[in-house]
């Protein structure tokens, strides 16, 4: 394993870097994690990958000046690794936030990603008339309402309960958490909070949606809320090249609950794309 820092423009980006053979692949942690999410990943498919998981800005080791626009902003973020590490094109394998992160880079960057695997993003509200469904009532982006609500009114823990309860597994629920992982979870909560008030989490307008031309998977855990793989269909449908999959098991955090399933699931979608070196 490879430990570094890229510093740029006053933001400090920590990464770790594991495996020299088959293509790129870099991992993006959601909004209430950070890069040792995909710790049990990088064991699995380390030998198979080059793989480079980070903090984002404003999580754990990684430092920088406030966002004005937290999904444009970490997509460069992520633009400015990639090039400074020269690992790309890349795919993005991503979780919840980190799935819009890696949906706007391939938007805004479209030649450094091969592909996009996001698990669960929070939200999908398109901003384009007659886009709505019965999947965003009551789903992940009625969620991101009421976990906006309890930071508001009760603080980071309670938003971090919300959020678990609304898109969480059973196991996954605040009570039955650790106290390392919980620690986690409230350490960089103003970052969160910041990632999930922007607006360009997930309202999207359909242009958008369809500028991103590399494929695309789309899972939700078999353990998470129904509602969250209706979200993640209406999303697919937007997209001009993507599949869903609805994990036999797993929840919101799987690539560390469920790290075989995940890590299965996601090494076959990136090996079939994978192009050998010469």
């Amino acid at each position: 394993m490879t430990i570094g820092r890229v510093d740029r423009a006053g933001t400090s980006l920590s990464y770790e870097r594991v495996g020299d053979a088959g293509d790129p692949v870099v991992l993006v942690h959601d909004e209430w994690t950070d890069l040792h999410l995909w710790d049990r990943t990088l064991e699995r498919l380390g030998s198979a990958l080059q793989l480079l998981a980070y903090d984002r800005r404003g999580h754990a080791q990684s430092h920088g000046p406030l966002r004005a626009h937290p999904v444009r902003d970490d997509a460069g973020d992520l633009a400015t690794l990639l090039e400074s590490v020269e690992l790309f094109p890349a795919h993005v394998v991503a979780l919840g936030y980190g799935g819009s992160v890696a949906l706007r880079l391939a938007e805004d960057r479209p030649e450094l990603v091969r592909s996009v695997v996001a698990h669960e993003i929070p939200a999908f509200e398109p901003r384009t008339a007659g886009l709505r469904s019965e999947a965003l009532d009551d789903g992940p982006a009625s969620a991101l309402r009421e976990v906006l609500e309890e930071f508001r009114a009760r603080g980071p823990q309670a938003a971090a309960i919300a959020y678990l309860a609304r898109l969480g597994a059973p196991e996954e629920r605040w009570e039955r958490l650790d106290d390392g992982w919980r620690e986690r979870m409230l350490r960089d909560a103003e970052a969160c909070r910041a990632e999930v008030t922007d607006p360009d989490l997930g309202r999207t307008s359909a242009d958008e949606l369809a500028a991103v031309t590399v494929p695309v998977l789309l899972t939700a855990g078999g353990r998470t809320p129904p509602s969250v793989a209706r979200a993640q269909a209406e999303l697919a449908a937007r997209l001009p090249n993507a599949t869903t999959i609805r994990l036999g098991a797993g929840g919101h955090f799987a690539p560390w609950y469920d790290p075989d399933l995940f890590a299965g699931v996601v090494g076959e979608f990136l090996l079939e794309r994978n192009v050998p070196s010469h």
